[in-house]
């Protein structure tokens, strides 16, 4: 009995085998089920035996390269890539994949080779290599390169919006940029001298923190004062920061003598928010603001609601101000609309502002590069505010500020 039920069993088996592999449509549809259940091994399993049975069919080769690649078995991927490649099968699929699994070995002198055959031999996709060639460059640090193979893609083409993008994130390495800004405060209806303010900057980014060393100058109400500050952004996680700030001058009617702040950042999922505090003494008031925001994007754009809340002399004023976005396509560039109902002033902290009763305003912030690590910040705003009950005048707030990175 023994003696018929092996043979028997073993008849079955190999019944069983012959009829799958002679059905392999089924086997490869099996892997690619598994593949989307995540179950790599199964799947390298049945390309395994559908390339060993089949070996001059490349489309189980190349999947089996592209399986090996996805489990992260570089060198078995490789192998099976670089046997398709000696077959002559050197379509632009083949290389495509030949460079991705090379790439991801880190051999970076067979990628460009792979990339220069590409160009030579795809004419119509040599936007596609030249993005790769800028790619591999950057891994090497030559950055510089790197942003020249950036530029060279057109703007008509699919890939240059991927282009600026990483081009963008090449220029974000520098660590050090300086900022000189200048503002004018108009008033009329009724009418009173503009207020000006300078600043420069210097701001020094480092792994986990950037800090910012800021020096003000303020001419108004016939006096001029000068204030120092510095700002802290120390990262607390991947998507967490805070935001410390600390001041001092010695005007009385200009700038608080000192001034701190506080706040916490967070995003997640396309949203950010954020909550803190600011405080300011003056030289006969002290001024208390509870604040936060969140924001959300949108595709390429980002709005924001920040509410304000400041004492003064026992006295509550609030403010809401809506930031509404739109990010330009190198992602470091924007133009911007601010709205804005209550006390808080645009940008400087001025005794005199938490006077008035309110305010409302509207403006636009644009910002845009005018060459590699250069960048221009127009600021227009107007404001019709009320600085006394029942008597409003209106104030043109214009701004210019220049960023250079280095």
């Amino acid at each position: 009995m023994l003696k018929f039920l092996i043979p028997c069993g073993l008849f079955l088996f190999v019944n069983s085998g012959v009829s799958q592999i002679s059905n392999p449509d089924s086997l490869f549809k099996e892997a690619q089920v598994n593949v989307e259940n995540k179950n790599f091994i199964s799947a390298i399993d049945i390309l395994k035996t559908l390339n060993e049975r089949y070996p001059s069919n490349s489309d189980y080769a190349k999947y089996l390269a592209r399986l090996y690649f996805w489990d992260n078995q570089l060198m078995e991927s490789l192998k099976i890539i670089e046997a398709e490649w000696k077959k002559g099968n050197t379509t632009e699929e083949t290389l495509r994949l030949h460079l991705q699994v090379v790439l991801a070995t880190g051999d970076f002198n067979k990628a460009i080779e792979l990339i220069e055959e590409g160009i030579n031999r795809f004419p119509s996709e040599q936007d596609y290599f030249r993005l790769q060639k800028a790619i591999t460059l950057e891994k090497q640090n030559k950055n510089n390169e790197a942003v020249m193979l950036f530029n060279e893609i057109p703007k008509n083409s699919t890939y240059y919006k991927d282009g600026q993008y990483l081009k963008t994130q090449i220029l974000q390495k520098q660590k050090n940029e300086v900022g000189f800004g200048y503002l004018n405060s108009t008033f009329s209806n009724p009418g009173v001298p503009s207020w000006h303010f300078l600043y420069a900057q210097y701001k020094k980014k480092f792994d986990r923190s950037a800090i910012i060393g800021r020096i003000n100058y303020g001419y108004l109400f016939g006096e001029n004062a000068a204030q120092a500050e510095m700002d802290l952004y120390p990262k607390v996680g991947r998507n967490s920061y805070f935001y410390f700030n600390g001041g001092v001058s010695e005007a009385k009617n200009i700038f608080p003598l000192f001034r701190l702040g506080a706040e916490f950042y967070h995003e997640r999922k396309g949203w950010s928010g954020s909550l803190g505090a600011r405080y300011l003494h003056f030289d006969k008031a002290q001024v208390r603001m509870f604040t936060g925001h969140i924001g959300r994007n949108i595709g390429n754009y980002f709005i924001a609601y920040r509410p304000f809340a400041a004492t003064l002399s026992n006295d509550w004023f609030f403010s809401h101000i809506i930031n509404i976005r739109k990010i330009l396509e190198s992602k470091e560039s924007f133009v911007q609309l601010d709205l804005q109902y209550g006390t808080v002033p645009y940008y400087f902290f001025v005794r005199n502002d938490f006077t008035r009763t309110n305010a409302y305003r509207a403006g636009v912030n644009w910002r845009f590069r005018v060459r590699k690590n250069m960048f221009l910040q127009p600021v227009f705003m107007f404001e019709r505010e009320e600085f006394l009950p029942d008597n409003f005048r209106i104030r043109y707030n214009i701004q210019l500020n220049i960023f250079i990175r280095f």
